[in-house]
């Protein structure tokens, strides 16, 4: 659903239609991006697939300069991580992850390989932490190019600007997203009365009680379970 859409949408539940409309397209926006930002990690629970990204790394092409090769930049997008797993070793690994204040005492520990076929996710001797707001640190640093990197992640929603631009909604969380700001814009307006407004939460908290019956795992049924065998 593009933007103007959805500010259509929230016009006629809203009942602010016609020649004269009364709530101005900014405070819609200004109200549609704050209910992505505050129920961000909702949505990320019932539809976990939604904001998934991937970002690839590579061994001291990536550093940042002048940081050792350890030190390399988060994705613009970032907002949460899962996982950074090494790419260029067959079972491809993944990294440990660490707080930062615990990562200097990972240069001193030697963690081998597990097995390829172990019943446990393999490990690679690396570790990684944040190290800055917008930077991560891998430990030890990568020796070479060859080291490659998959860093797995949430990504931020990003804010309409143009009436064509899709809103950064799931289609699950959009009749929840229409209530919800319809209901946000009606008591800023300040112009409707108190059964109205009523209403206008009654249809949110409604379209709320429907969003928290979305399974986070939809579809998983339909493919059976494997296991490798050989």
């Amino acid at each position: 659903m593009n933007l103007s859409t959805f500010r259509a949408r929230v016009r006629r539940e809203a009942r602010d239609i016609g020649s004269n409309v009364f709530y101005e397209d900014d405070l819609i926006e200004n109200v549609l991006d704050d209910w992505v930002r505050e129920n961000w990690p909702e949505v990320v629970r019932k539809v976990p697939r939604f904001y998934l990204d991937r970002q690839s790394f590579i061994g001291i092409t990536d550093a940042v300069s002048g940081t050792n090769d350890e030190v390399y930049t988060l994705p613009a997008t970032f907002r949460a991580f899962l996982s950074l797993r090494r790419t260029d070793t067959s079972d491809k690994p993944l990294l440990r992850f660490v707080q930062t204040k615990v990562q200097d005492a990972y240069r001193f520990l030697y963690q081998p390989f597990y097995e390829t076929d172990s019943p446990f996710t393999s490990s690679t001797g690396e570790s990684w932490s944040f190290y800055t707001a917008t930077q991560f640190q891998i430990v030890p640093a990568p020796t070479a190019t060859t080291f490659t990197y998959e860093f797995l992640f949430l990504h931020d929603h990003s804010t309409p600007i143009a009436d064509v631009d899709t809103v950064d909604i799931p289609d699950e969380a959009l009749s929840l997203a229409i209530n919800d700001v319809v209901a946000k814009v009606l008591a800023r307006g300040g112009e409707v009365d108190a059964g109205t407004l009523n209403a206008a939460y009654q249809a949110a908290n409604s379209s709320r009680a429907l969003f928290q019956r979305v399974n986070p795992a939809a579809g998983a049924d339909i493919v059976p379970n494997s296991k490798r065998w050989w």
